[in-house]
């Protein structure tokens, strides 16, 4: 029988995870503040695992020259509920931790948002590894994620211009 450590996020668990919940309320309420308030500046997101409609995706480098204009432009056009679950800590140093998780992404374009059974939709579940860094007292930042694709349901013509994250 397999062994397993307890994960230790101690008291710094909360505002770990709190790190990557402002990335991803920050992007479902089209915040640009929330957004970046959870990634350092140096942040990098390596997508090259995850393919969205069979196109598969890249890496980005950096909050302001890469995260902000791809990942915004990308996802500012139509509706998004990202539900983040799964956390788990694995606080390596006082400040910093390793955290996977899993997000189950629905994406639709926003005149359907009303309608009782979406005509077109896009849904996909990654898991997720951040490396997560304290920058000041309690404020923890994302600093790099790589994720993974599980698996997808819908119509990905729904994205749009998967060319602004395409590999």
């Amino acid at each position: 029988m397999a062994s397993f450590k307890i994960s230790n996020g101690g008291s710094d668990q909360e505002p770990i995870i709190d790190a990557i919940l402002r990335l991803y309320l920050g992007i479902d309420t089209n915040n640009l503040d929330l957004f970046t308030s959870g990634f350092t500046e140096d942040a990098e997101i390596d997508l090259s695992n995850v393919s969205m409609g069979g196109q598969p995706m890249t890496k980005l480098q950096g909050l302001r020259e890469d995260i902000v204009p791809k990942v915004l432009n990308f996802l500012g056009p139509f509706g998004t509920s990202h539900s983040v679950t799964n956390f788990r800590v694995d606080k390596q140093s006082p400040d910093l931790a390793v955290v996977t998780y899993i997000i189950v992404a629905q994406h639709w374009r926003p005149d359907d948002a009303s309608k009782p059974v979406l005509p077109i939709h896009y849904t996909m579940s990654n898991r997720y590894t951040s490396t997560v860094v304290r920058v000041d007292g309690d404020l923890w930042k994302v600093k790099k994620t790589v994720a993974e694709s599980l698996w997808a349901l819908g119509d990905a013509a729904v994205l749009g211009r998967l060319d602004l994250l395409a590999n």
